[in-house]
């Protein structure tokens, strides 16, 4: 997330075939899988493995990455198609391991867009090397067991509509509440950036998404995601 990036690309995974994580998943609704690299999705350009087992039906992925070639981006998740503000996010990941050591950023988060206005949002509940706070600081906010503190910052460039001017909004979870399982209470966040006009959402949902993003990093990682 450290660039003001990219068009991510969505993939319906209804006639997929792949192995399913050992997690018990509670999965409503899961819909959707990601798989998105700034080489827009050859992985040929700057990324040495991608291997993943990704379940939209069971809400499970299993991924590995190693990238070669800064600056290169590689995100994976499972989420839904339609987005809401009312949504209740669980999840639990068994493995989220940053292997390239001081080298590039890992992160975990819960991710969407909406539209009118056209938002590009993010909750950050862990990170590795990179604390992703580089915006306009608004304010905090107290939920699921940790204070956020939640920023904006203007963009332009790739966005889900082509290319243009759009706003990132973020909420960092603090950092020694950092984790990797747990429960995103996502309405408190909306309730917050709703209250001031710098990180107001839209009022069109787009896609949701929990995934695991590597900048220029090499790692693997493991999970389950569903709605509470």
């Amino acid at each position: 997330m450290k660039h003001s990036k990219r068009f991510m690309a969505f993939v319906t995974v209804a006639a997929m075939s792949v192995s399913v994580l050992s997690f018990t998943a509670f999965a409503e609704n899961v819909n959707h899988v990601m798989i998105w690299t700034s080489d827009g999705g050859t992985g040929t350009n700057g990324i040495v493995t991608i291997n993943n087992n990704i379940n939209a039906a069971t809400g499970t992925f299993n991924i590995t990455w190693k990238t070669i070639k800064p600056p290169f981006n590689f995100i994976a998740g499972v989420g839904w198609s339609t987005g809401k503000a009312s949504r209740k996010i669980g999840y639990n990941f068994g493995i989220f391991n940053h292997t390239s050591g001081s080298t590039g950023c890992t992160y975990l988060d819960f991710y969407g867009w909406t539209r009118n206005s056209l938002i590009e949002y993010y909750v950050f509940d862990n990170w590795v090397n990179y604390v992703p706070n580089d915006g306009t600081k608004v304010g905090t906010l107290s939920t699921d067991g940790a204070t956020y503190t939640y920023y904006y910052k203007n963009a332009n460039g790739a966005n889900i509509d082509g290319s243009g001017p759009f706003k990132q909004v973020i909420s960092i979870r603090d950092s020694g509440a950092k984790r990797t399982a747990g429960t995103i209470t996502f309405q408190n966040h909306v309730n917050a950036w709703n209250s001031n006009a710098n990180t107001k959402l839209g009022n069109s949902w787009c896609y949701q998404v929990m995934c695991i993003e590597g900048y220029n990093s090499s790692g693997s990682a493991n999970g389950s995601v569903w709605e509470s």
